[in-house]
């Protein structure tokens, strides 16, 4: 498959991100990790997620994309092979994207190393 370069941040990515929005929201635990399962199997790496996904349904406090996203890293042990872009509703960036993760939200993805700079 032919990657694409990330704006100016060295890293190449397949053509297609899989939006994580649903994730902990209209799908569950179980559909979830087949669905990035199937979407890793066949070739990509990319995903999108946010700490404010799902924030407005009655009971969520927001990070539940990000937690089964997490959980389904400890499960499966790929982290290598993603790259996970997020938006981050607090953050500074005008693009209000940051590349791999910020160190708050490590808890959520079970991972000792956050990565990336913004292209």
């Amino acid at each position: 498959m032919e990657k694409r370069k990330l704006g100016r941040s060295g890293i190449e990515v397949a053509p297609l991100c899989l939006g994580g929005n649903v994730f902990g929201w209209t799908v569950d635990e179980k559909t979830g990790f087949s669905l990035l399962d199937a979407f890793l199997d066949a070739g990509f790496g990319f995903i999108d997620t946010a700490d404010v996904y799902s924030v407005w349904v009655p009971g969520h406090e927001g990070g539940e994309s990000e937690t089964m996203i997490g959980n389904w890293l400890v499960a499966r042990g790929n982290r290598d092979r993603l790259v996970i872009v997020r938006a981050d509703e607090n953050n500074n960036n005008d693009d209000r994207t940051i590349w791999y993760s910020n160190p708050g939200n490590l808890m959520y993805w079970h991972t000792g190393t956050a990565g990336g700079t913004p292209p």
